[in-house]
């Protein structure tokens, strides 16, 4: 009995999130494959037609990465675009490379931040300051590692007009990693997406939203509507809680593939991902140890009984816990495709579950025994977090 309701559920389960992914994938767009020009071929020649576009990037201890990423920002074939990052109190070489790449880029607009204002995360802080001056027509929020092919920008903004969008967000290319690592990343995106239900984003009806840090682009005017960052200043996640607002004050958002557009080097390691996840994945539970626990005892039901129901299951449980990988592997094999993961990586479910796991339970524990979550050397106290970094 006990395995029947089991291969029920999880055959349930992954047959659901097979049909899903199958809808996402036909209807989100890629940005690769938008045009690059307006209809009218003589506007898309008139700088003038082309709306001010603002990159605004929060740059903290980034020596390795920020000149690469304003360069390539620099290198996009944008007619009407400025540049600014925000140094927020780093303790390495950012700002000196800032300097220079000042030297070189004159346009490009520096804000160094020495100290941080009480009710605020570093990150919120430093991109609600970036924007708090421009007079640009869309602010493009991203990371400070991210880096755009030229024709990225050009390509979002003609979207953005065509289609009569507030705000866009794009999935990024993850570049580097272990074998063990870009396993992660193929459930760490899968995850996501599936969460986000990006073909949904659209329907005014929908509760789906959706927020990516590497690409988010939204109308000036609504972001000053919307408050800026000021209602998700204690927002860990403040990517997704921007698309959120957004969403939640009316206005029009969708989601794209930025595959080949947008790239952002993924974790070298396992523990690396897990230090770098820590402040994220225990605030996806509201910081509530009973919603954890559940959540992950289901994933974990979802992920691991499958492979233990084959072998001591007969007959149709047997059948249904078979379906249930193979639906499995549909998924994580479309998901190596969108990811660029390799497919050895991104089939090896079970590893790359226990791999997400142990980061979901290390988040748990670091966040418990601190009592907060630290993050750019500031701990902030969980009751904090939780009363003040949700909307």
């Amino acid at each position: 009995m006990v395995w029947t309701i089991l291969a029920t559920v999880v055959v349930g389960i992954w047959s659901y999130a097979l049909i899903l992914l199958w809808q996402i994938r036909s209807a989100v767009p890629y940005l690769r494959n938008q045009p690059d020009v307006f209809l009218d071929v003589a506007e898309s020649r008139n700088s003038s037609r082309w709306p001010r576009v603002t990159v605004v990037a929060a740059a903290r201890n980034e020596e390795r990465s920020i000149e690469g990423a304003v360069r390539s920002w620099f290198g996009s074939d944008y007619p009407n675009l400025n540049v600014v990052v925000v140094n927020d109190r780093s303790t390495d070489r950012t700002a000196e490379i800032l300097a220079d790449l000042n030297n070189h880029y004159p346009s490009l607009k520096v804000h160094h931040v020495t100290e941080l204002p009480e009710g605020w995360l570093g990150k919120t802080h430093a991109l609600h300051l970036g924007a708090s001056d421009m007079k640009s027509e869309w602010l493009l929020f991203t990371d400070a590692d991210v880096t755009f092919h030229p024709k990225a920008i050009r390509k979002a903004v003609v979207f953005l007009e065509t289609h009569r969008l507030d705000h866009i967000t794009c999935t990024p290319d993850s570049k580097g990693g272990t074998w063990a690592s870009k396993g992660l990343l193929s459930i760490f995106a899968a995850s996501l997406l599936l969460y986000f239900r990006p073909h949904k984003i659209l329907s005014p009806e929908s509760s789906a939203t959706a927020g990516i840090g590497a690409f988010n682009l939204v109308k000036t005017s609504v972001y000053r509507q919307i408050g800026g960052h000021l209602e998700i200043a204690l927002c860990t996640g403040d990517d997704l809680k921007l698309g959120k607002l957004v969403k939640l004050n009316h206005f029009r958002q969708m989601m794209l593939f930025g595959n080949g557009m947008i790239s952002v080097p993924w974790y070298k390691n396992v523990p690396e991902a897990a230090r770098a996840l820590e402040k994220n994945l225990f605030t996806a539970f509201n910081y509530s140890l009973p919603t954890a626990f559940f959540a992950s005892a289901c994933a974990f039901i979802a992920f691991f009984a499958p492979y233990i129901g084959i072998f001591f299951a007969s007959g149709f449980q047997e059948i249904s816990f078979a379906a249930a990988i193979a639906a499995q592997l549909a998924i994580f094999r479309y998901m190596g495709r969108l990811t660029g993961v390799p497919m050895t990586a991104a089939l090896s479910v079970p590893l790359n579950a226990m791999s997400i796991f142990y980061c979901v339970m290390r988040s748990i524990y670091m966040a418990k025994k601190r009592g907060g979550i630290m993050w750019r050397d500031n701990l902030y106290p969980l009751a904090e977090l939780r009363e003040k970094g949700k909307i």
